[in-house]
């Protein structure tokens, strides 16, 4: 008898271990960018969604992040829709493994130079960081000297952190002009000083350049860096937009891709606290997106958008 008890005794201790252990879910692993950036914030945001979990990870932006949720090592993440669109493009396991389930805005081309640049043509010769290796700056950067006629060997390129660039183009006068691709307000660029305005400028990028682009398939509209965002800024200045999506495995089951897209219109106002760019998306916004890309859609994300 006392072998029975013990039996049973072992069998509910189990039973009650499994049930604890499957209520505990564990958090959805979320690539982002540096912290701080938008990426970043849009991550951490998503922890207001009621019943849900992400654990946000600081990465070096699209490019890492699209190959972490193919590899399977990340659940959900932000990235480029440009970056997306070329990377699968060149690789069927991509573009199979990695789909866009929102794309919640556009993120806006920082293009800063000291003042004697006054166009991306200028850039030629000059010393430029692109952002980090495997970046969606980067991918995007060697897009726009492309198209502006600028080969590889006819700029001296640093692939530098956006924090370390900034400080060689402000501080030490290293480099001469620095990409950053993210959605303003960028806190590291907001931070800056009125008096850099005297050392430093947002080169325009007009909008032939941005037409150019469009005509190649890719995902690019025009945009303005804002005066009000940046104080060192001394006009509103043309550039250019690429949207921004939200990544997901391609294998999450489809009644939580309708659970999440929900949630996230349901949670929208408490997300705007973490950042503005939260605004941009739209109903409207989103069809348009998904209409023009929707090769790269989660399928159930297009049943659902369809339905907004």
């Amino acid at each position: 008898m006392k072998k029975l008890v013990w039996f049973f005794s072992l069998i509910l201790f189990a039973a009650g271990v499994f049930f604890l252990s499957a209520k505990k879910k564990k958090p959805l692993r979320f690539v982002a960018g540096f912290q701080g950036g938008t990426y970043y914030k849009i991550g951490l945001s998503l922890n207001k969604i009621p019943g849900l979990k992400f654990d946000v990870r600081t990465t070096k932006g699209s490019r890492l992040n699209i190959e972490a949720i193919a590899k399977r090592k990340a659940d959900f993440g932000m990235a480029q829709l440009d970056i997306m669109i070329n990377m699968a493009r060149n690789d069927a396991t991509i573009k199979q493994r990695v789909k866009v389930l929102l794309p919640i805005y556009a993120e806006e081309v920082h293009l800063l130079a000291e003042k004697s640049i006054s166009s991306i043509e200028g850039l030629n010769s000059k010393t430029v960081s692109v952002g980090q290796k495997d970046s969606g700056t980067q991918g995007t950067s060697m897009i726009l000297l492309e198209a502006a006629g600028i080969r590889d060997d006819q700029v001296d390129i640093q692939q530098l952190p956006p924090y370390i660039a900034l400080q060689q183009l402000v501080l030490k006068r290293k480099i001469d002009a620095m990409f950053v691709v993210s959605g303003q307000p960028v806190e590291m660029l907001s931070s800056l000083p009125a008096s850099a305005g005297e050392m430093i400028h947002a080169v325009p990028i007009s909008s032939s350049m941005v037409q150019k682009l469009v005509n190649r398939g890719l995902p690019y509209r025009p945009a303005v860096l804002k005066k009000k965002n940046y104080p060192w800024l001394n006009a509103d200045t043309p550039t250019v937009a690429v949207d921004s999506v939200l990544i997901v495995r391609n294998d999450i089951k489809p009644k939580y891709v309708k659970k999440i897209i929900q949630a996230i219109f349901d949670n929208q106002s408490k997300f705007e606290s973490y950042h503005p760019k939260w605004k941009q998306m739209t109903r409207q916004y989103v069809k348009e997106v998904a209409t023009k890309h929707s090769t790269y859609f989660h399928k159930t994300a297009l049943e659902v958008i369809q339905t907004l």
